[in-house]
């Protein structure tokens, strides 16, 4: 609805922020923080975000879907983080791309 926008910002050296803002630029909910953000995709209601997470510890990798009002998150694809993230015109599925052993592997990820 472009009512609200996600962005990622630098907070450390060593960490990103992803958070949504309305458009006057304030802050709504901080969703995530990482070594890395990236691959950000609203769902097609505007209510979710996907995007992926690499943390310096390696243990928060992966693809998350997280609710745009209340921040909770689940994760899809956990343990690999995909370059491009992109969902279904129903918002019933995400579509997770990983380059793994030389070759690219994607995941069709069906959400309850």
């Amino acid at each position: 609805d472009r009512k609200q926008l996600a962005i990622v910002k630098i907070t450390s050296e060593t960490e990103r922020t992803l958070s949504v803002i309305d458009r006057q630029g304030k802050m709504l909910l901080d969703i995530e923080k990482g070594t890395q953000i990236f691959g950000t995709s609203w769902s097609p209601d505007g209510t979710k975000l996907a995007y992926s997470l690499t943390s310096e510890s390696g243990a928060d990798n992966g693809v998350f879907v997280a609710d745009a009002l209340t921040g909770e998150k689940t994760g899809v694809l956990v343990g690999q983080a995909s370059d491009t993230v992109a969902w279904s015109p129903s918002g019933k599925k995400v579509l997770a791309s990983v380059f793994d052993n030389n070759q690219f592997v994607t995941s069709v990820i069906t959400l309850q």
